[in-house]
């Protein structure tokens, strides 16, 4: 089975996730978002064209929406068993110089919060969870410039609702 055939039939098409899939050929995906870039002081549309280079998250696409639906399934056994589940955010590795953070598997893990980023050209993404009250902060960009932004957005958002 292709792997995105495996994501769609296990993933996407069980938890609804109706914007989601997985191609790396960028150019036939409707209503994409373009990534974009600065370039001697000017924003632009990305030109990077090589995403089969990342397949496996390079290819995934997704929405806030549907990122939600995901975050939601990790709180059942809809599509991992518990115990599966709970491992993923235990922290084999120890990150150096970050404040108590090890990496568990795909998750960045802190006590009750879990995190994961991505950047690509032209694109960043995060998603920051809290487990015991199920807080859930998505951050989607179709900019790569606003990498470094995804961590501040996150903090005045936690201070807003705190």
């Amino acid at each position: 089975m292709a792997y995105e055939d495996f994501l769609e039939q296990n993933i996407f098409e069980p938890l609804g996730m109706l914007n989601s899939g997985y191609s790396i050929d960028w150019d036939t995906q409707k209503n994409k978002a373009q990534g974009h870039e600065i370039i001697n002081e000017e924003f632009i549309i990305n030109q990077y064209e090589q995403y089969f280079l990342f397949a496996g998250a390079g290819g995934l696409y997704t929405t806030v929406n549907d990122l939600a639906k995901w975050d939601r399934a990790l709180y059942s056994e809809q599509i991992f068993k518990k115990a599966t589940i709970e491992k993923s955010y235990d922290s084999y590795i120890e990150i150096p110089n970050s404040t108590g953070y090890g990496y568990g598997y795909g998750w960045f893990a802190r006590g009750n919060r879990v995190e994961h980023s991505g950047l690509l050209p032209g694109y960043t993404s995060y998603i920051y969870r809290e487990l015991d009250s199920q807080l859930v902060i998505i951050f989607l960009s179709n900019s790569e410039v606003l990498a470094e932004k995804r961590y501040d957005f996150t903090r005045v958002l936690l201070n807003l609702i705190k």
